[in-house]
């Protein structure tokens, strides 16, 4: 595996995120992108970046700003996210469509993602192009299919597990393809990280689902999902369990105080172990390639959060 000092490496992803904004000539725009990267994101984008160039050959300074522009794409997305679900909190600050409408906070992301395709096309290899566009292309898909199904109780299993890889699972999979493919990892390499960071996502969005639903302080503003009309995993199940047709498009504070208390232990805890069993897919695939201690880090995070 190639050696990578990763505190170093994702100071040097926090400078370039840096410099990256103050490319932004709206001031307002700078300074509210600012504020929301700084917030106190996980940048768990950056660090399977990095993860991913481990399993390569050689360094290229490429990976530094590739793990940058993924956690500046993943910035935009939850801009615009917040701005669908009228969220008016995300990481403990005001959100930008709270502060100044939606159609400025729309604008600031599309500011963002400009700048972004900007600086990616800089980077010289046609497979990290392919694989990102099409992971953005399938991302805005999953955002318009999970916007469609608001408040539909006929949600399969299925369809919700296709929305969470759009959504989220393909941009934590080109994270890690990203610096494997920069660092020159081998196909069979490549193939296996793009298997963990789909299994890896599916599980941090069940994360996320299950979070909503106890008591977890993460920054967000809560219940957002149940408000917004979100079939989630867990509704997904206290519908099936408790055979319930409810379609009502106006959901309120008393709805979801309702939601809360019909999804019960025996929903969560079905949630609990699809958790498991993508964690589980995640560890089979590592065993192929080779076992990061970093990788380790996160699986071991994800299991505390869930479980304790």
């Amino acid at each position: 595996m190639l050696k990578i000092d990763f505190e170093k490496s994702l100071q040097k992803i926090e400078d370039r995120i840096k410099y990256f904004i103050s490319m932004i000539q709206n001031e307002v725009a700078q300074k509210e992108i600012l504020r929301v990267v700084f917030a106190g994101g996980k940048r768990v984008r950056p660090y399977l970046t990095l993860i991913g160039a481990q399993y390569g050959k050689r360094w290229s300074d490429s990976i530094i700003s590739v793990g940058a522009l993924i956690e500046l794409l993943h910035t935009a997305s939850l801009i615009h996210d917040d701005v669908i679900d009228s969220a008016t909190e995300r990481r403990g600050e005001p959100t930008i469509s709270s502060i100044y409408g939606d159609n400025v906070a729309i604008l600031i992301g599309d500011n963002l993602i400009a700048l972004i395709l900007k600086e990616i096309s800089k980077i010289e290899n046609k497979r990290f192009h392919k694989k990102l566009s099409n992971a953005f292309y399938e991302m805005v898909n999953g955002e318009i299919s999970q916007y469609n199904s608001r408040f539909k109780n006929d949600t399969s299993l299925k369809s919700y597990r296709d929305k969470i890889i759009k959504k989220t699972a393909l941009l934590l999979e080109v994270s890690l393809f990203s610096g494997a493919i920069l660092s020159g990892a081998s196909p069979k390499t490549l193939k296996e990280l793009s298997n963990i960071g789909i299994s890896l996502g599916i599980s941090f969005q069940i994360r996320d689902d299950i979070l909503d639903f106890i008591d977890f302080d993460d920054g967000k503003t809560k219940g957002i999902d149940i408000l917004s009309g979100q079939i989630t995993l867990p509704i997904i199940m206290a519908l099936k369990n408790n055979n319930i047709n409810y379609t009502n498009p106006y959901f309120d504070e008393k709805i979801a105080l309702y939601w809360k208390t019909l999804v019960t232990d025996k929903e969560l805890n079905f949630c609990f172990r699809r958790v498991l069993h993508y964690l589980i897919r995640v560890e089979k695939s590592l065993n192929k390639i080779g076992v990061s201690k970093e990788f380790l880090t996160i699986i071991r995070k994800l299991k505390i959060d869930i479980f304790n």
